[in-house]
């Protein structure tokens, strides 16, 4: 007995305790982001008093290209990390499939993206920009001494529109790949 079967052996099924709707929009959220805290950090999840293990999306400052992230293939895991089991679970598969062709159509269409990220930066006029560097200062974002800064020594920008254009066509590639391989995630 090995993968989701093992992690079932003897409790039912693992549907029973944790909220399938929940860890499928999780997974998708992390893997369409390319987060790489996804699977182990920052994870966040709860559970109500007779109700079912929810997951919550939950830490993305190196998601999105934010660490400079290939927009191809799917987020490593260690052996026997649980998600494996999961993932190969056929239920969470065709979940996990059906839920991002119903997004890609709705609110992750290339269109609705497009005009999310054009809404915010409507908002971004010269001043807050300049607020956003005086508070944050440029040399500090990128090549500073936090852990996660080093990561972005690779993929440098100088203002705040290459850094919109860098993350929208880094988002663009990624829902591309997704499109082409999403049948391929185990």
């Amino acid at each position: 007995m090995s993968g989701f079967a093992a992690a079932n052996a003897g409790n039912g099924n693992v549907w029973d305790y944790v909220d399938m709707a929940s860890v499928v929009d999780w997974v998708l959220l992390q893997e369409f982001s390319g987060n790489g805290d996804a699977y182990y950090s920052s994870m966040h999840i709860y559970k109500d008093v007779g109700g079912k293990i929810v997951f919550v999306p939950w830490d993305f400052d190196i998601a999105l290209g934010g660490s400079c992230n290939d927009t191809e293939g799917w987020l490593g895991r260690f052996p026997g990390h649980w998600l494996n089991a999961i993932a190969g679970d056929p239920e969470f598969q065709a979940a996990f499939v059906a839920r991002w062709i119903e997004v890609r159509g709705t609110v992750m269409s290339q269109e609705s993206i497009d005009a999310q990220l054009a809404g915010y930066a409507e908002t971004m006029t010269a001043e807050k920009i300049a607020d956003n560097f005086e508070r944050w200062p440029q040399d500090q974002i990128i090549g500073g001494d936090d852990w996660v800064l080093p990561f972005r020594e690779g993929c440098p920008v100088a203002s705040w529109d290459e850094e919109h254009a860098l993350v929208q066509a880094w988002i663009t590639a990624r829902m591309v790949w997704m499109d082409a391989n999403i049948q391929t995630f185990q």
